[in-house]
């Protein structure tokens, strides 16, 4: 029974990160060619940097995401105040559901590569609510998405 309990710990520690819910809350198409659709109604997750989404796309067609955050560049927002941190990332990732209509489809997946900043508010010992602004580039020339996260941390 000590051992069991001993190997729980032990992957309690080797798993331990964060997860939480990611909603996103406005899109922004800087330059639309055509009507686009402005409420994607994302619902997402996020496990460490992994993340992993569902929406609507910009042509109303029900679409889904998957991406890691390869760089990430955490800092205490204010000097006084490391409950208030800001984070600069950069994650490639793969969305499904464009088809052809965007140049960088391969098939039915579309690669790309999400640069984004966020801020973060740890207002609990392990919990963390988040606001960030990403960038998804299309041949439009690109998508501004504004979402929240929730991320409890063990």
């Amino acid at each position: 029974m000590r051992a069991l309990a001993l190997l729980l710990l032990t992957l309690n520690t080797a798993w331990a990160g964060s997860v939480g819910p990611w909603i996103g809350v406005n899109t922004v198409h800087l330059n639309p060619q055509e009507p686009v659709n402005e409420h994607n109604q994302l619902i997402g997750a996020q496990y460490n940097r992994w993340f992993f989404a569902y929406f609507q796309n910009s042509f109303h067609e029900p679409s889904w995401a998957l991406g890691y955050a390869l760089w990430q560049r955490e800092r205490p927002f204010l000097a006084d105040h490391d409950d208030w941190r800001y984070a600069l990332r950069l994650s490639p990732g793969v969305a499904y559901g464009y088809g052809s209509r965007l140049s960088l489809s391969v098939g039915p997946f579309t690669p790309g590569l999400i640069p984004s900043a966020g801020v973060t508010w740890q207002f609990r010992d392990n919990w963390q609510l988040g606001s960030d602004l990403l960038y998804i580039w299309t041949d439009a020339g690109g998508v501004l998405l504004h979402g929240v996260r929730l991320s409890w941390q063990w």
